[in-house]
């Protein structure tokens, strides 16, 4: 069983419906953490790094995942489990490494680069939060990167519902182990 479970994907995949839905259907207490809204915290002097490629918006992209990674080991200490959906690449892991003393699994959705594009798009009209259909395709070409590893269950989510994505998490969580084997990965955090 996971203590944490990272989910990441191109913008516009479902990473944040898929970890609140996967920490509400939980069967003993779970949290959901958004790296996004924790960056959105900050009101005055936001840089997005959706936006903007400055080293202040890095520097406080990754202040958010501090925050994250803090908050998800007062949680573990505590019982809790954690889902986090953020936008993680390989070369980012070592950011995450405050949580290598615990059990952590990675989803990345994958869905067809036009599926998540589209996506984007009508959550960009619904709700005014999104990115340009560009950078959807340069986050699902860097996203790809992830079929390197061995550990990461990578999810082609363009045919399924929300329900369908759950079960495949639950049933690679179950084919992991108790507790999950550590993989290639892993190693690369626990280093």
């Amino acid at each position: 069983m996971f203590d944490v479970l990272l989910m990441t994907g191109a913008a516009g995949v479902g990473k944040t419906s898929t970890a609140q839905g996967w920490s509400a259907s939980r069967r003993g207490t779970a949290a959901h953490l958004s790296h996004d809204t924790l960056l959105l915290f900050v009101k005055s002097g936001l840089v997005s790094p959706a936006e903007s490629e400055t080293a202040e918006a890095e520097r406080q992209w990754r202040i958010a995942i501090e925050v994250c990674v803090a908050a998800t080991r007062i949680y573990a200490a505590s019982g809790i489990r954690c889902a986090i959906d953020t936008f993680l690449l390989p070369h980012h892991l070592d950011l995450w490494r405050g949580l290598a003393h615990l059990h952590v699994g990675l989803v990345v959705l994958h869905p067809a680069v036009e599926v998540a594009a589209r996506r984007n798009t009508a959550r960009l009209e619904q709700t005014g939060w999104g990115v340009p259909t560009w950078q959807v395709h340069a986050n699902h070409a860097a996203m790809t990167a992830w079929k390197n590893y061995s550990q990461p269950l990578v999810v082609d989510t363009s045919e399924m519902d929300l329900e369908q994505v759950l079960a495949a998490i639950d049933a690679w969580e179950e084919h992991m182990g108790s507790p999950p084997r550590r993989g290639q990965i892993w190693r690369a955090l626990a280093e």
